[in-house]
């Protein structure tokens, strides 16, 4: 999934301290705890603002080896600087107010720690719209989980 169909979640995002989940190739679902939930709504409620595109809790939202159809952490960063300073510049450009995230899951853990990560995103802008979001997340060695991406060059 490309990094500008996946904005809303990584501005979420788009983390974590997830329980339990690594190193199994379970497909069941583990819940997420309360920390990783509340990051991740906490970046995606957050991301029609300036300060909320580029707060560490968002930027932490990304896995130091992510890369997504050849973006990359870098990238993605800038990214998220270049939307903060456009809605500091024009305070009508709010791209994503309204939205939040729920029901998230972690599942298909792989021995590296990598795993599926699924959720609903919600805008209650004009008129509910709903989609459901699945992406990699990795376990760092601080415990965390973050965005990982597709791991592809383009």
């Amino acid at each position: 999934m490309s990094f500008h169909v996946m904005k809303p979640l990584l501005i979420a995002s788009c983390l974590f301290a997830l329980s339990a989940c690594g190193g199994s190739d379970s497909s069941s679902p583990t819940t997420p705890t309360s920390d990783f939930t509340s990051n991740l709504q906490t970046s995606v409620s957050s991301a029609g603002t300036s300060a909320g595109l580029t707060s560490t809790t968002t930027t932490d939202l990304i896995d130091t080896a992510y890369k997504d159809s050849g973006n990359t952490k870098t990238s993605q960063i800038a990214y998220l600087q270049a939307e903060a300073a456009a809605i500091t510049a024009n305070t009508d450009l709010s791209g994503f107010a309204g939205f939040t995230v729920s029901n998230i899951q972690i599942t298909n853990c792989d021995a590296n720690n990598v795993c599926t990560m699924t959720a609903t995103l919600t805008n209650t802008d004009a008129d509910t719209t709903t989609a459901d979001i699945t992406t990699k997340v990795k376990q760092g060695t601080d415990g965390k989980y973050r965005l990982y991406g597709d791991q592809l060059s383009a």
